[in-house]
């Protein structure tokens, strides 16, 4: 048999596996957790006025490439869509009007995502994409508000592709947050211990973090937990410890890194490893004091909700993994070094890789007189937007035909901007990172942002 008939064969086994039924409480208790997960985020942004403060009292945001249609609402309408994303957050949870909730949801939180790329974090992309994803999964059909008003949508059961879909989008992110560790800094423990000297404050535990061998540790067992933990979850021999460790694991972060909604967001969706009739089992046990295994024959064949057969869909969710498989290995099509030059660095999951710190000044020339003006960021942006345009060159480039339109504007000629940045990566001497003598006021491609950025060199 050759190699393409055997492929065959094996995708004609799997493929019917993924319509068979599965309990819908593991789903159900993702939408739940999800959705006050995202509440309570939207209500840190409220408490923490994080939306004046970082968007609205900016004068300039920066966009992604791509996106440089998407504007900031007007004014106070911003508090106004935040407060909307509070109460379709609470909606997917109780599961109210869930499919229009979901969609509101995704286009407002993607819209909010997009309008500042200054501020871009994975787990702000993971909500993204899962947002997306949930859209096209009736995760309302037991447990919510919906079936109390319309019974006839209720179903204890969904089909097996529904729950792998949100199975092979968490593993994506931890399998490809550890293989992007397998690079020589990582290895060597050079960002870790940049970011452990910085907590060395801390009691008890403060003096440890100074010896290099915890370093080391630290590094390593991330690395290694991030590759094999999706595998160790698929097995239920290893299932239970795995996920143990990977509570321990997020925990520990967010204690130590505060890195916002992702540890809670990453083990609800871990979860989903377990047996899908979990929820519906632990509840029983804590209510009963014994566990109850809910079984398909229990219900008829209306209590099934069926996969849609349309081969467009199908088309639609290869085209969803194919992406998410190769969107974070696009720096390889890139030159120079990833963590250097930041090329392909967003949406691949390339997570507390690197450690930056960098000096920059703008300048500013008269074309006929050759005057020229330093120009500091810190003068028309926000410290959050400086720290990361620091080493982000489309940011730098964005930032560089601003502050032209701004001279154009206000003294009347059309300015020569040129950038000059010295960056420290991961505890490194500083180095040049740009090209100072390039007009960046003028790119008009982000080809020429390989011009701008020097290419890294070892001491």
């Amino acid at each position: 048999m050759n190699l393409s008939a055997m492929l065959s064969q094996k995708m004609g086994a799997v493929i019917p596996r993924l319509y068979q039924p599965v309990d819908i409480a593991s789903l159900v208790f993702f939408r739940i957790a999800f959705g006050l997960i995202m509440f309570w985020e939207v209500c840190r942004y409220l408490y923490l006025d994080w939306i004046g403060e970082l968007y609205i009292r900016p004068d300039f945001h920066f966009k992604y490439p791509g996106f440089n249609w998407v504007s900031m609402l007007p004014g106070e309408w911003l508090y106004l869509h935040f407060y909307l994303l509070g109460i379709l957050s609470l909606m997917i949870a109780l599961g109210l009007f869930y499919r229009l909730a979901t969609i509101l949801f995704f286009l407002g939180f993607t819209y909010f995502f997009l309008i500042e790329s200054a501020f871009y974090l994975n787990h702000l992309y993971l909500v993204c994409l899962v947002s997306f994803l949930i859209i096209w999964i009736p995760l309302h059909r037991n447990y919510s508000l919906d079936v109390l008003l319309s019974s006839k949508i209720k179903s204890y059961f969904l089909p097996s592709c529904y729950l792998w879909i949100l199975r092979f989008q968490i593993g994506i992110v931890y399998f490809y947050g550890g293989i992007a560790k397998i690079e020589i800094d990582w290895l060597m423990g050079k960002p870790m211990n940049v970011w452990l000297n910085d907590r060395a404050y801390l009691p008890l535990v403060g003096p440890f973090f100074k010896e290099p061998l915890v370093t080391i540790f630290y590094s390593w067992s991330g690395m290694i937990f991030d590759i094999f933990l999706p595998f160790a979850l698929l097995f239920k021999k290893f299932r239970l410890t795995a996920f143990f460790c990977a509570v321990l694991f997020h925990m520990h972060n967010q204690f130590f890194f505060t890195i916002g909604i992702f540890p809670m967001l990453a083990i609800a969706m871990t979860s989903l490893f377990f047996e899908p009739s979990f929820p519906r089992e632990l509840f029983h046990k804590i209510k009963n004091g014994k566990l109850e295994k809910v079984e398909r024959n229990n219900f008829t064949e209306k209590n099934i909700l069926q996969f849609p057969k349309n081969q467009l869909i199908k088309w639609f969710i290869g085209i969803y993994i194919l992406w998410q498989l190769l969107m974070p290995l696009r720096h390889w099509i890139y030159p120079g070094w990833v963590n250097w030059n930041e090329a392909g660095h967003r949406f691949s999951w390339r997570m507390m890789l690197r450690e930056k710190t960098a000096r920059m000044t703008y300048f500013v020339t008269h074309p006929d007189t050759g005057e020229t003006r330093h120009a500091y960021p810190s003068d028309y942006l926000i410290y959050a937007q400086v720290k990361t345009l620091q080493y982000k060159p489309d940011m730098m480039v964005q930032f560089g035909k601003y502050l032209r339109e701004l001279v154009k504007i206000n003294s009347g000629f059309d300015p020569i901007v040129r950038v000059a940045v010295e960056v420290s990566l991961n505890g490194r001497a500083f180095k040049p990172y740009t090209n100072p003598n390039l007009d960046i006021g003028k790119f008009t491609s982000g080809n020429e942002l390989e011009k701008l950025i020097l290419p890294f060199k070892k001491l």
